[in-house]
């Protein structure tokens, strides 16, 4: 155990240094005499059933209720605390080194973060190694939150313990990259002893290899081999501590003193820091890697889920204090008027070539175009229509001006996006008539037909689909879908 932490961190007022009381210190000893012994033993996939049972023990939260669910086609856990905030969300990605654990047996600890914070969260059960290895786990934690976006979720933190903690963080990254985050900013993200550097070059390996009762070198580097199945462990996409962390929202990242782990917090937040990110670490003395999980029985878990949700209720209050560019409310017209499907004019008789204008600043401001997709802002068809493979901007467009994209695909296939039916249009009434504007757009183009899809709980919105022509076919007679867990597929032969 570490003496020294609380003086290396005392000139640094971005890291919070918690020293452990004589009850936890107590009940850390009692623990580590008990999970000492089978220190580094659980290896490959025959680990998932005990992980998953320790995890599952973890005190039910009070007023919680959970739900099984599917978002944007990734399968998963709803946690709903009583009298939550309607409009915010938790996404929060699981751990198990990549290769263990499930929203089910992590439904409990998530639930006590969602209870503390007021909000809904929802935990997915991304693909997980060896059977999918890297990209697998990184594409279905994206397709969660762009879902998340579909069900009309406008304030979503991202959060995650140990190797979802590096999802999490991944994931910020990726929509910053993307610029997606402009449709939706994530108010924050919160990691839990994140994984952050996958080379397992940190100090700590070796500096609390005797001080971590659970993990050894080994036992991690034939995880984490699993995961990358060859990729490179350098690569940003993989460890956040590599990329470029400028430009992030508000990071707070929590780990145990004892941890082999420690240094990746460490170093990934003196790099967020340097980057000008707000950013803190908390470090808690004599805690371990889970410790979260141990509320009821360590002051400390339930000391650290109470900060945590205290700082994501301050920044969801604080992003529905804000103007939030990208989202709708910047055309406060796009959704009191039924818009045409145009991205250039929102109805007949609007001022079609000053609203043109306001979209162009809106887009230039908001997307990095390539000249090619450049192009279609003087487009003079009235539609969304991407000439390349930026189809997240085509969504996030549409959403923002309250419109319906059409995306060529091939041949005069065209697929139509969902936000027409997000609930907050649906709710409006508005959905029936964008989908109709579509399909008269549509056949304007000679397209073929429209193509488009969906998830199997969605009966309202298959409803809406059928209701107006669409019918229901097989994958296969479709081009690749942006979302690849879609269950439920739809056509409409135009030609």
């Amino acid at each position: 155990m570490s003496t020294s932490l609380d003086q290396r961190f005392a000139q640094q007022s971005t890291t919070v240094f918690h020293p452990i009381n004589t009850a936890d210190k107590i009940a850390m000893t009692r623990l580590r005499a008990i999970v000492e012994p089978n220190k580094g033993r659980l290896r490959g996939i025959a680990a998932r059933v005990p992980f998953d049972a320790i995890m599952e023990h973890v005190v039910v939260p009070e007023g919680v209720t959970f739900e099984a669910g599917t978002v944007g086609g990734v399968p998963g856990w709803w946690c709903k605390p009583k009298d939550a905030r309607p409009d915010t969300v938790i996404l929060h990605i699981h751990g198990g080194w990549f290769n263990w654990g499930s929203a089910k047996a992590f439904r409990n600890l998530v639930g006590h973060l969602a209870m503390h914070t007021g909000t809904f969260a929802f935990s997915p059960d991304y693909r997980l190694a060896p059977e999918h290895p890297f990209p697998a786990a990184p594409e279905d934690v994206r397709t969660c939150y762009v879902g998340l976006i579909e069900l009309g979720y406008k304030k979503v933190a991202v959060t995650g313990d140990s190797a979802g903690g590096t999802l999490a963080l991944g994931l910020l990254l990726s929509l910053k990259a993307s610029q997606l985050n402009n449709q939706v900013v994530p108010v924050a993200g919160v990691a839990l002893s994140p994984v952050t550097d996958l080379s397992l070059s940190g100090v700590s390996w070796t500096t609390r290899a005797a001080a971590d009762p659970y993990f050894i070198r080994p036992q991690a580097a034939e995880l984490v081999q699993s995961y990358l199945n060859g990729a490179d462990p350098s690569d940003p996409a993989a460890s956040p501590f590599r990329a470029d962390l400028a430009g992030l929202p508000p990071i707070r990242v929590h780990v145990g003193d004892d941890e082999v782990l420690l240094d990746d917090s460490v170093r990934f937040i003196d790099r967020a820091l340097a980057a000008g990110v707000d950013a803190q670490l908390d470090v808690w003395e004599g805690m371990v890697q889970g410790f979260f999980g141990s509320v009821g029985r360590l002051s400390a878990s339930t000391q650290a889920l109470q900060q945590i949700g205290s700082f994501l209720s301050e920044r969801f209050t604080k992003a529905t204090a804000e103007r939030q560019p990208g989202s709708s409310v910047d055309f406060p017209n796009a959704i009191s008027t039924p818009p045409a499907i145009e991205i250039r004019s929102l109805a007949p008789g609007d001022d079609a070539s000053a609203f043109r204008t306001l979209n162009e600043e809106w887009i230039t401001r908001h997307f990095t175009l390539e000249a090619k997709d450049r192009e279609t802002l003087n487009d003079p068809v009235h539609s969304i229509l991407l000439k390349g493979g930026h189809i997240f901007m085509a969504y996030a467009a549409a959403e923002a001006v309250g419109c319906v994209a059409l995306i060529p695909m091939r041949n005069g296939i065209y697929e139509l996006s969902k936000m027409a039916v997000s609930p907050h249009l649906r709710g409006r009434g508005i959905g029936r008539r964008l989908l109709q504007h579509a399909i008269a757009e549509a056949r304007g183009l000679d397209a073929k037909s429209l193509f488009l899809g969906s998830n199997s709980r969605l009966k309202d919105a298959i409803h809406l689909y059928e209701s107006v022509g669409f019918r229901h076919v097989k994958p296969e007679s479709l081009p690749p879908m942006p979302y690849s867990r879609a269950d439920v597929f739809m056509e409409m032969p135009l030609g």
